[in-house]
Order: structure tokens, then sequence, then C-alpha cells
């Protein structure tokens, strides 16, 4: 649990303003490029995810959901499940 915390909407928000060689030579190559796209797609998310409130996401089974928005949930999907993988193996 204290390792969702640590990948929180602000981390990612960070990571945004942050130059791209910076967070790779930070975190090393792979877990950099994936903090990068991940962040990318947090952004989407709060784009095209949300639903009329900006308060909650629109569901998958949503029959009128954008394939768009399904790709983005199922792509946050992998890139949190590869950063949780990511991050237990070692501390930053």
């Amino acid at each position: 649990m204290q390792l969702l915390q640590k990948l929180s909407v602000e981390f990612f928000e960070e990571i945004k303003k942050k130059e791209e060689s910076e967070v790779i030579s930070h975190f090393g190559p792979p877990v950099g490029k994936l903090l990068l796209k991940h962040a990318a797609l947090e952004q989407k998310f709060n784009e095209c995810c949300l639903g009329d409130d900006n308060a909650r996401m629109v569901p998958m089974d949503d029959p009128f959901i954008s394939e768009e928005a399904r790709q983005i949930l199922i792509d946050i999907r992998g890139t949190t499940n590869k950063l949780l993988r990511a991050f237990t193996k070692r501390e930053y």
C-alpha cells in the first residue's frame, strides 16, 4: 500500500514537469521511460476518461465509451502493473 501512495497523481505531475533525460538519468532507462509513458497516460486519462462531473471514471463497460478512452484505461492498467513490479524489485 505504501508503494501505491508513492505512485500518486502528484508524483506523475512532477514527472511530467521534468526533462526526459533527467527522469531517465535518475530512474534508469527502463523505469524512466515507463514513468514518462505513464505520466502521459495519466494526462490523457484526465482528458478522456472522466465522466461529466470530472470526478468519476467512465466504466469500461459503458456502451458510450470511446475506443480511445478504452485503450487508455487498458494502457494505464498495464503501465501500473509494470511500475509496481519495477518498484517492488528495488527502492528508489
